[in-house]
């Protein structure tokens, strides 16, 4: 069974994201990414029947929050002031994928305002896209990509299938993100923006590449196969 974290325990792992935004500013990145969706630890913490807690990490929404709050101003102040520390959300978790924020846009509201007031420097979301939706809309149906670029004016990023050209144009088109990020596709497509500029076929992600395992080896040979196959 899962123990509470001890405070000190949790100053620990505040450090080890911070310690992770200082070697990516020395390794050349230009931000991070602070994650606090899909059920993992941060948003354990933000989910009322995940986290018991009697203490300021727990209880109301405003405390349950405070953990990705504080985060993101420590990765803040440890880097430097050009160096982009943005934050990742979502209702759904990769165990429960209809969970929805139980009071809507009044939780997304309280949500967004705390990691724009920690200082986060965009948020990212799901798209709307068919299949997507749980991640992106309330249960009663409002965007929460478009609430949260009005909400705190910072710069908005949505996900999930948009590595459909029109789709992610139409997106960006209505004004409810600023930004597309592309997963899956992106590891068929290592050159995916210059694909893209060229008007050039995408190869499409199947769950075959991970048919080997996850090692580096098994990448290697995966890419050996399509290496047979010929150029692309």
């Amino acid at each position: 069974m899962p123990d509470e974290l001890s405070l000190a325990q949790i100053e620990i792992i505040k450090r080890g994201f911070c310690q992770a935004a200082l070697r990516a500013e020395a390794a050349g990145f230009d931000g991070v990414e602070i994650h606090c969706a899909n059920g993992y630890l941060l948003d354990q913490f933000l989910t009322a029947e995940t986290n018991l807690r009697q203490d300021r990490y727990g209880g109301t929404l405003e405390n349950r929050i405070r953990l990705t709050q504080e985060i993101i101003q420590e990765a803040q102040g440890a880097t430097k002031s050009d160096f982009i520390v943005g934050v990742r959300l979502s209702q759904a978790k990769a165990n429960i994928q209809d969970y929805f924020w139980p009071n809507g846009l009044a939780d997304a509201k309280v949500i967004f305002q705390a990691v724009a007031d920690a200082g986060a420097d965009f948020i990212h979301l799901a798209s709307e896209k068919e299949g997507y939706a749980v991640h992106s809309c309330t249960e009663a149906g409002e965007n929460l990509t478009a609430y949260a670029r009005d909400l705190t004016d910072l710069p908005v990023i949505a996900n999930g299938g948009l590595h459909v050209i029109a789709d992610a144009n139409e997106l960006i088109a209505s004004g409810k993100a600023d930004f597309v990020s592309i997963g899956k596709t992106a590891m068929l497509n290592p050159d995916l923006p210059k694909r893209v500029a060229e008007g050039r076929e995408l190869q499409e992600f199947t769950f075959d590449m991970f048919k080997y395992g996850v090692t580096i080896e098994a990448q290697q040979q995966w890419e050996e196969e399509q290496a047979a196959f010929g150029p692309t």
